[in-house]
């Protein structure tokens, strides 16, 4: 309802909880399409649950659902990645994979937005923080 006005003055969104009841005001026109729309105007968008009432650990989830409303693939990428490093100033240290920068890193076993996927290692800070080989799901 207000994409012209964050157009028009070129603010950043960072879009959820959408994985819950609309019982909140500002959530009741909200959709899946909603990180699309804004993404396709050229906002700069991410992605949040609202955890630990709807688990951060789904955000692959969120991500399949707003690309298969309409999000871009890159899109996708985008607002799980570098959009809330750059919406919080962190991309010279955080958000995508470069030389210089923080190495936290989830190797998986299939395309990222496929909900069959799983995380098969963590890294975080470059150290080994979880193999699905020790026998655990992570989540």
């Amino acid at each position: 309802m207000i994409l012209d006005f964050l157009v028009e003055n070129k603010i950043a969104a960072v879009v959820g909880p959408t994985m819950s009841y609309k019982s909140k005001i500002e959530t009741r026109k909200k959709t899946w399409k909603t990180l699309g729309l804004l993404h396709n105007a050229g906002i700069l968008v991410a992605l949040t649950s609202d955890h630990p009432v709807t688990q951060c650990q789904y955000q692959f989830i969120y991500a399949i659902l707003a690309h298969r409303e309409g999000l871009s693939r890159q899109g996708a990428y985008e607002i799980l990645t570098i959009n809330g490093a750059k919406i919080l100033g962190l991309e010279n240290r955080i958000g995508s994979l470069e030389v210089g920068k923080d190495a936290d890193i989830l190797l998986l076993n299939g395309d990222p937005l496929d909900a069959r996927t799983k995380v098969m290692r963590v890294y975080i800070d470059g150290v080994a923080v979880f193999d699905i080989r020790d026998n655990e799901e992570l989540f």
